[in-house]
């Protein structure tokens, strides 16, 4: 939601403002090797960390809510190097993905629109490896909002409260999603932070994908990605078992996390009363 800060700009700017230890871009011991692939940035993972790995994720993320507030105060943390939220977010989270993928691609900031996004989910297809996608980006009912604008489809004027006025917004609606049905036969897991995006679910669940985990209307669920990573490396990477976990265990874990049970509390919130307002996202899969 456009109104609502997301875990990218939540929990990193509150890091920012306390002076905490922000992560570093990831090293040798992580990463072994940094490329491009069309419109992709990709890391191939050490691979004595996922030497048996053969499964590719995909990492679309954006928030611009905080960013060119505090953009100064990140160049200076990073002497100098212009860094971004997006980043510290994979970079954050390369201690768990490092043990379940071979690679990471990453679609820039900057590129997220109906086509790039579609052209990226088709490479991440065309590699012919079975793949996850983590999508984390502010949302609105039937749509996600990307950064870059495509024009409408032709004959498009008006779906799901989409118009051709709102062409050159970058929204990623479910018509943009059509062409894509059936087409991913390899794709296991979409992760959808966004606000509303189980009214999207269908539509992933149509292109391919065997799991959707994604939220209802708008929420405040910034630490969920997190412990979702945790528990899929845990539990051999059941998606399933994963979720199940993440659900019943998350809460109690914010609960005991000396740095996310502060990050709350500077948000002006009480712990118990923010963890007893969140709600499970919901689980979409092929049995179901």
């Amino acid at each position: 939601m456009k109104n609502t800060l997301t875990s990218l700009g939540v929990v990193l700017l509150l890091f920012v403002l306390s002076g905490c230890r922000l992560p570093k871009e990831p090293g040798k011991s992580s990463v072994r090797k940094k490329g491009t692939e069309g419109n992709l940035t990709y890391y191939v993972m050490n691979p004595g960390a996922a030497a048996q790995k053969s499964r590719d994720l995909l990492i679309v993320s954006y928030d611009d809510q905080v960013q060119g507030e505090f953009s100064d105060k990140l160049t200076s943390y990073y002497n100098g190097k212009s860094v971004r939220f997006e980043d510290l977010a994979f970079w954050k989270m390369v201690k768990n993905l490092r043990y379940m993928y071979r690679r990471v691609f990453i679609l820039p900031w900057n590129r997220i629109s109906p086509a790039s996004l579609s052209e990226a989910f088709l490479q991440m297809e065309s590699h012919g490896s079975g793949w996850d996608t983590l999508l984390m980006l502010h949302g609105l009912p039937n749509r996600l909002i990307g950064t870059s604008p495509d024009l409408l489809p032709p004959g498009m004027t008006e779906h799901g409260g989409i118009t051709d006025s709102d062409a050159g917004s970058g929204h990623i609606t479910y018509k943009h999603l059509e062409s894509l049905k059936g087409k991913l036969a390899h794709l296991r897991l979409v992760f959808l932070e966004a606000c509303w995006g189980n009214t999207l679910a269908a539509d992933f669940q149509d292109m391919g994908a065997e799991h959707v985990i994604s939220f209802s209307g708008m929420h405040t669920n910034f630490f969920y990605a997190h412990y979702l990573m945790y528990y899929l490396r845990k539990n051999q990477e059941s998606v399933p078992d994963s979720y199940e976990l993440t659900n019943q265990k998350f809460r109690s874990k914010i609960r005991k996390s000396l740095t996310f049970s502060w990050l709350i509390k500077q948000m002006g919130l009480k712990v118990n009363s923010y963890l007893g307002e969140l709600r499970d996202p919901v689980l979409l899969s092929e049995s179901s």
